[in-house]
């Protein structure tokens, strides 16, 4: 019952361990990561086999358990260094047989967190456990004066507050007493260390180098869309990643490729690029700063020089008004405003005549006035946005009015000036005392007023409606018409002399 009970906790616990890490994997600390090795992997990661006497001592990976180990302790699942059983060759002192790990350049190990099974038999000879290069004990079973057993508990082993370069972890040779070196191997192992799992913290202190930053971002120059940084970045830990931030943060972001079974968990960036959807700042001078981090967070930040971001073009303009010319013209007036601080000096504008659709949009150049022609009468719509001197500039930032070209008047046509009867003598005859007048041109109800001179001083009046006359009277010598409607005289004055001979006959 006793062994089924213990059964039901290791699996207990071993489900709550993997959930935990499954669920929210463990961030090392700014200035620190965590290196692992062992279970549940069958990697020793950064921990280097070391047997300096194979000839009485063993050592070996068989990690692939589970990460807290077995209760019974032993080989399986573990990283482990022991004497050999049977073996009649002495193990000369400070002989090891086990599992060395190394920090890399500028950085130090501060605490180590681990599973392990520890037994010492006894031969007083031998030390099992965990120790610095110095010889400071850590964590060991040493038979002294009697046998030593430290059983893996489920319990995680944990030294912090360490100061060193390197470990070690396995057995090896210590005499004590007379003795010169350790004893042969019986049937038995007089020393054995298992470990199962590590964890061991490296603090950092160095920040990641960072040169060669170049690209369009990095230029001074107008930039729109997605455009690159390119650098190259060093440290002892690997870069963990390259960040963009803008004046409102974080822009983009490129995590690297870590693996934290290693000292150096993440690569070196000797040629890196970070790409920019600069859409994600706001149009206008802006500046970036690029955040390159290691693996145990330390920081590296540089400030870009400052660029001009020119996604859009120039915002709408405003005060947009249409004006038809008129007088039968298709022209329109437009007049606007620029806005006031665009990305980039305003250079020209576009314009487009919408109804049921829009039409192609018409360039205009100038700034603040234009006039542009409608296909026809109508009622429009009409849209207009600016370009800059980038040649940016979006409908999408349009502003819109409306206007109606009135249709041309029919044109006028003028009637031709009724022409007024042009009063004039025919023909006029005297003979025997009758004189005879054909007149034509007499207005309607006008009156014909006929003056005859027989002298300077002798005048005859005489007054017709018609326009045929047969009137007795001695020669004259001038025939005077005029015709009157009773108020204004009607046409020319008609006058004409007639010579008396034996028969007169003509026209004037």
């Amino acid at each position: 019952m006793i062994r089924t009970a213990l059964r039901s906790l290791l699996g207990l616990m071993l489900a709550l361990l993997l959930s935990a890490l499954t669920a929210s994997p463990v961030l090392a600390a700014s200035g620190s990561y965590t290196v692992t090795a062992c279970s549940p992997t069958a990697s020793s990661g950064s921990w280097q086999q070391i047997n300096t006497s194979s000839s009485g001592m063993s050592s070996g990976n068989q990690c692939g358990g589970p990460l807290i180990g077995p209760l019974s302790g032993g080989d399986t699942g573990a990283l482990y260094g022991e004497d050999l059983a049977g073996s009649t060759t002495p193990v000369p002192a400070g002989a090891q047989a086990g599992w060395s790990f190394t920090a890399p350049a500028n950085t130090i190990i501060t605490a180590i967190s681990y599973y392990r099974s520890l037994a010492t038999g006894n031969d007083g000879d031998w030390i099992a456990g965990l120790t610095e290069p110095n010889g400071t004990q850590l964590d060991i079973c040493h038979t002294s004066p009697t046998p030593c057993s430290s059983p893996n508990n489920q319990v995680a082993v944990t030294r912090s507050g360490l100061n060193t370069t390197s470990l070690f972890f396995g057995v090896q040779c210590e005499p004590i007493g007379p003795d010169t070196d350790c004893l042969p191997g019986a049937t038995q192992h007089f020393a054995q260390a298992d470990m199962y799992s590590a964890r061991v913290t490296l603090s950092e202190t160095a920040s990641p180098t960072v040169t060669g930053l170049s690209g369009s971002l990095w230029s001074s120059a107008v930039v729109w869309g997605t455009q690159p940084v390119t650098l190259s970045s060093t440290d002892p830990s690997g870069i963990s990643q390259i960040a963009l931030d803008g004046p409102d943060g974080q822009v983009a972001l490129q995590p690297q490729s870590c693996d934290f079974s290693q000292t150096q968990p993440c690569p070196q960036l000797p040629e890196a690029s970070i790409s920019l959807d600069t859409t994600q700042l706001r149009d206008g001078p802006q500046t970036l700063t690029v955040v390159v981090t290691d693996a145990a967070g330390n920081t590296t930040s540089i400030k870009s020089p400052e660029l001009i971001v020119d996604n859009n073009g120039p915002p709408a303009p405003t005060s947009l008004t249409a004006t038809p010319v008129g007088g039968g013209s298709d022209a329109v007036e437009l007049s606007w405003s620029d806005p006031a601080n665009p990305p980039q000096p305003v250079s020209g504008a576009f314009a487009q005549l919408c109804q049921t659709t829009c039409g192609t949009p018409t360039p205009i150049n100038g700034s603040g006035g234009a006039q542009i022609t409608a296909p026809a009468p109508g009622a429009y719509t009409i849209r207009l946005w600016l370009v800059d001197q980038a040649g940016r500039g979006s409908a999408a930032d349009a502003a819109t009015t409306a206007v109606i070209v009135p249709t041309p008047p029919p044109p006028t046509t003028s009637k031709p000036a009724a022409k007024k009867p042009a009063l004039r003598i025919r023909t006029v005859t005297w003979h025997h005392g009758i004189l005879k007048l054909d007149v034509t041109g007499l207005p309607k109800g006008a009156k014909l007023h006929v003056d005859l001179e027989y002298s300077p001083r002798s005048v005859r009046r005489l007054i017709f409606t018609r326009q045929r006359l047969t009137i007795r009277s001695p020669r004259p010598r001038q025939v005077v018409l005029r015709a009157f409607d009773g108020k204004h005289q009607r046409g020319p004055t008609i006058s004409t002399r007639v010579r008396v001979t034996a028969a007169t006959a003509g026209s004037p």
